[in-house]
């Protein structure tokens, strides 16, 4: 009789990084590979047809089942996370654009066919199994490393992949439009933009589900990373500054991650702080190149400090958070200024309007009281007169 053989499942292996002073790499939670091992673990396997009379069967010709493509598929994402979590502990990064480039005629890594085949696997789950959180978790856990691993545009497209799932995960509503489409940016750029929001859940049923939780603000703050690495890099220039003064405004018009981590009450601190330090990482890095328009640049920093106002308390010290403040509105006014008296308030306008997002949420911490005290703030206080000043007196 021949012997059936079993299947085996190596474990998804799992990488932590500490978080400090908002300076976190994007590495995926360990909460994420354990629950795609655990995803795997739970898998019903169909055992193998044995031979009968010590005669092996001819295959069979007909087709595999869903089943069968399910655990198939499983096994490639778990493996090729695997293989992904080999090449981080190698310490290999993917090469810069301009790097690749030049060494056009060395081979690919093997992270690049890692990446290749669990998007691949990754889209045959969701057509066996439509609606199933746990393929998303698997997902957003191989997004994060290769973000760990500088493969940006790659990390993008399991993101992109993910959207339309997280979707309707959450809800039938259509995510809300962007108030200010430019006509010069392409379609599918638009369509990549917004993989940063999601529509807000019209249901309880949503915001008690921690593991859906998890994975929403996890691919939030992956999208930020993701996006602002891409577009800061993006070509040509004018197309590119379309786009980020896109990806300014959808950052504040639509439900992005922001608008989500007050709904994740059941996320553990130290998680939500690692995401929301990451993501501003990103964001200010994207605001600082110098040829972001102005304006936008300033939206993205007004947004990316948000971020660190949504933080637990000993995350982010009040000197440090007015100092970046204060500079942040001083690089915009050098910037945007303007002879025209109109276009000179509606910019103050824009200034004075940040500020009061921030206040907001500063008064909503616990610890605000250390935020509205001391030489920080009344200095904050007075570059807001000053840019109060010109609206009050323009009208």
């Amino acid at each position: 009789m021949a012997t059936r053989a079993k299947a085996r499942r190596p474990a998804a292996a799992s990488v932590k990084k500490s978080v400090k002073g908002g300076m976190a790499a994007a590495v995926p939670t360990e909460e994420l590979t354990h629950g795609l091992a655990s995803a795997l673990a739970g898998l019903a396997i169909s055992k193998a047809k044995g031979a009968r009379n010590g005669v092996a069967e001819a295959h069979s010709e007909t087709p595999k089942s869903t089943q069968d493509n399910r655990v198939s598929a499983m096994r490639v994402v778990n493996g090729a996370s695997q293989g992904l979590t080999t090449v981080m502990k190698s310490g290999w990064k993917a090469p810069s654009t301009g790097t690749t480039a030049k060494k056009s005629a060395t081979p690919a890594h093997e992270a690049f066919g890692l990446a290749a085949s669990a998007r691949a696997a990754l889209k045959e789950l969701r057509a066996s199994s439509p609606g199933d959180v746990d393929v998303e978790r698997a997902a957003v856990s191989v997004a994060g490393k290769l973000l760990s691993l500088d493969m940006y545009s790659h990390a993008l497209d399991v993101l992109s992949d993910m959207h339309g799932r997280l979707v309707a995960l959450v809800g039938p509503d259509p995510v809300p439009p962007v108030s200010r489409h430019s006509s010069q940016i392409p379609p599918p750029l638009r369509d990549v933009i917004a993989i940063i929001s999601l529509p807000l859940p019209s249901s309880s049923s949503v915001s008690s589900d921690s593991t859906l939780l998890l994975v929403i603000s996890t691919y939030l703050s992956h999208t930020l990373i993701a996006l602002s690495h891409c577009l800061s890099t993006a070509s040509p220039k004018h197309s590119q500054n379309e786009a980020i003064v896109l990806f300014s405004q959808t950052l504040h018009d639509s439900p992005s991650l922001l608008r989500w981590i007050p709904l994740c009450t059941q996320l553990p601190a130290k998680q939500s702080d690692g995401l929301l330090t990451r993501a501003y990482t990103a964001l200010m890095s994207i605001s600082g190149k110098a040829s972001v328009p102005a304006e936008a640049a300033f939206r993205i920093r007004n947004y990316a400090l948000m971020c660190l106002l949504r933080t637990s308390g000993s995350m982010i010290e009040p000197k440090t958070f007015w100092d970046q403040v204060v500079k942040s509105s001083s690089s915009f006014a050098r910037s945007a200024g303007s002879k025209d008296k109109g276009e000179e308030r509606r910019l103050c306008r824009v200034v004075t309007s940040a500020f009061s997002d921030l206040l907001a949420l500063v008064e909503e911490r616990e610890n605000r009281d250390d935020f509205l005290h001391g030489t920080p703030f009344i200095s904050f206080c007075d570059v807001w007169i000053s840019f109060s000043k010109p609206t009050m007196l323009l009208g």
